[in-house]
């Protein structure tokens, strides 16, 4: 547990920020937040009108807002700005949060140099290695959804409950560094700053009216939580501007009839807007399925997606799973999506967007190129380990989203227009090498086990 610390801050703030940290209320009529909207100063007088972060201020339980030491570092001060501290890893900040679309924007540089990388939650990458010079301040930009279990109606009525696993339970909160997943549910915004940040301060608002991105899935697109295990929707945030927020629902070892269950479609459909689009990519556990009528039942369940997000007045996006790393002795990518009985889950996604009328994008075929470019000699730093050949690290995350990029933009879908300005076309017959892509490290776990099934 992180040790208790009350961080000094004017009245106003304090009561503001005690109101959201309270445990949050299930009632129909409950008040809404008195403020939502923050400013935070690292440095202090370095940002007119901003509330000061101390460097002793610690996020806990009672104190709703301060730095959250999960493996990383707490903050050293650098003049004008903070940097990592003795230790170095990543530096985290937390702020208590209503369930919500938020705008966050970050203000970097300083009086020294500095690469900062933002993640958002748990492990989602915003900005990646943004360079500042000696002197020079960089303010950007990007939106970050925050959710929490509790379904509700367009009144703000609790009408049911996502079932979330154990790992990503509000226990799991303080238990990043050990693979718990409770910062994908819980009631704060954790920001993640990493390399050699230089960070002056953080603000936060509602986000008001985006585009939203929701992404249902199993464990090659969820938010893994911890190195050296990372998902392409982990990566897929860098490259949507801000008027665009991705929510991800995926979660490991998940098959569509899970999903379901768990009522993570209706958590979904509760939080969606005409306009939004719902990105479906499941089979890695649906194909283990020993039912006769199991390929019946994932082209059934395809097909309730893609009916209840059109119901909404979402778009329903197919993904093909994306490929296993399974090269045969000609060089080429078997196909791993064919059971024994012959059912076929890749070619069931091409036949129910075409009998739906809905975009499909084939990062099965997309993926597999990428591994065939490398060769079976060299396209093992794709994968999370040596062992592996279904998760993808660091590295095969950045290609494996590049990808999906590239299928929305070939697609023309109208979410193309959200992408980033600085995207350059992606050809996966010419992935980018290792090299190019630089990262930095999570804190590695002090007790993480491979993903559950996939």
């Amino acid at each position: 547990m992180h040790r208790s610390f009350l961080i000094p801050a004017p009245l106003l703030l304090a009561a503001a920020l005690a109101a959201i940290a309270a445990p949050r209320s299930r009632a129909a009529d409950a008040p809404a937040p008195t403020q939502r909207s923050f400013k935070f100063a690292f440095a202090p007088a370095q940002l007119s009108g901003f509330t000061s972060v101390p460097l002793d201020a610690r996020f806990s339980d009672t104190s709703p807002f301060g730095y959250d030491n999960a493996g990383g570092s707490f903050p050293a001060a650098a003049g004008d700005h903070i940097t990592t501290g003795e230790g170095g890893g990543p530096v985290y900040f937390s702020v208590k949060l209503h369930e919500g679309n938020y705008k966050v924007t970050v203000h970097l540089g300083g009086s020294e140099a500095g690469d900062t990388t933002v993640k958002a939650e748990l492990r989602r990458l915003m900005l990646e290695n943004i360079h500042t010079a000696p002197g020079q301040s960089v303010t950007k930009t990007f939106a970050v959804s925050v959710r929490q279990p509790p379904i509700l109606d367009a009144s703000g009525k609790e009408i049911g409950m996502t079932r979330v696993k154990a790992r990503e339970g509000s226990a799991q909160r303080l238990n990043r560094t050990q693979g718990g997943e409770g910062w994908s549910w819980d009631d704060s915004l954790t920001l993640e700053f990493s390399g050699k940040p230089a960070v002056q301060g953080v603000e936060i608002e509602p986000a008001g009216n985006v585009t939203q991105v929701f992404l249902c899935g199993d464990s090659t697109m969820c938010d893994q939580p911890a190195e050296p295990y990372t998902s392409w929707g982990q990566v897929i945030t860098r490259w949507f501007k801000p008027d665009t927020v991705v929510t991800s629902l995926a979660i490991s070892g998940e098959t569509m009839p899970a999903f379901l269950g768990e009522k993570r479609l209706d958590k979904i459909t509760s939080m969606m807007h005409p306009g939004d689009f719902v990105l479906v990519q499941f089979g890695h556990n649906d194909m283990k399925s020993p039912a006769k009528d199991a390929l019946d039942t994932y082209k059934k369940n395809l097909q309730r997606f893609i009916s209840e997000t059109k119901a909404h007045g979402g778009t329903p996006v197919i993904i093909t799973p994306v490929s296993r790393e399974t090269f045969g002795p000609d060089g080429k990518i078997t196909d791993s999506f064919i059971t024994r009985s012959g059912d076929d889950y890749v070619k069931a996604c091409h036949d129910i967007a075409d009998e739906e009328h809905v975009t499909l994008l084939d990062l099965n075929a997309d993926s597999a190129k990428v591994y065939e470019a490398l060769g079976p000699d060299h396209a093992q730093p794709l994968f999370a380990t040596r062992a592996e050949k279904t998760h993808h690290s660091d590295y095969g995350s950045y290609e494996i989203a590049k990808c999906v990029v590239q299928e929305i933009v070939n697609a023309k879908l109208p979410l193309a227009e959200h992408v980033t300005d600085d995207w350059k076309p992606f050809d996966p017959t010419h992935p980018d090498p290792q090299s190019a892509v630089n990262l930095p490290p999570d804190p590695s776990p002090r007790r993480f086990n491979a993903p559950a099934g996939n």
